[in-house]
């Protein structure tokens, strides 16, 4: 009879360790979705950063190309104008790009750059684009002045990522040669 009892005793101890070792397991798999989970909450934070600070970048250039004063036309090919003449060096000093404060309105972190760079070449004599019936005129009258809007929210900083949006702008300018009394 003290036979059983003492195999009893054994059969305890080796019970309570399998539920110890399932137990770990389990909070091995635990641990291990929780941090899938996060993860993909943070993917998906990120993808939402992204998408919201591309559409900012777009206002952005929108912003910039709707005012005129921000494409000079007197400035040499490779001329920039900038957020605040600050940010950078080859930004030209008589001029910064105009644009209202609430459209670069991002969160603490997020750093917000922009510019107006003048392409070559200087004039464009031959516009490859026609313009609308209401409004054409002899193309021998106007050359093009070509510029390139850029935009960026750079999230980085703070764990998010970055966002571009670049367009280009053909401003027509009266020519001097006067060719438009052909």
């Amino acid at each position: 009879m003290q036979s059983v009892t003492t195999e009893k005793v054994r059969y305890k101890g080796a019970v309570l360790l399998l539920a110890m070792v399932f137990m770990l397991l389990l909070a091995v798999l635990a641990g291990t979705s929780m941090q899938a989970s996060i993860v993909q909450v943070r993917m998906a934070g990120n993808e939402l950063f992204h998408e919201d600070a591309f559409q900012g970048a777009l206002a952005i250039v929108d912003a910039i190309g709707s005012e005129l004063d921000n494409f000079p036309v007197w400035g040499a090919v490779g001329g920039t104008l900038c957020k605040s003449t600050d940010s950078a060096k080859y930004c030209d000093s008589r001029q910064t790009v105009k644009i209202e404060p609430r459209v670069e309105d991002f969160p603490e972190g997020i750093d917000v750059v922009y510019e107006v760079e003048r392409m070559a070449p200087l004039f464009l004599q031959s516009l490859p684009i026609r313009q609308a019936q209401q409004s054409v005129s002899s193309s021998l009258a106007y050359d093009a002045a070509i510029f390139e809007i850029h935009a960026k929210v750079d999230g980085s900083a703070i764990g998010l990522g970055v966002a571009e949006a670049v367009r280009g702008v053909a401003l027509l300018v009266p020519n001097s040669t006067g060719s438009s009394a052909e």
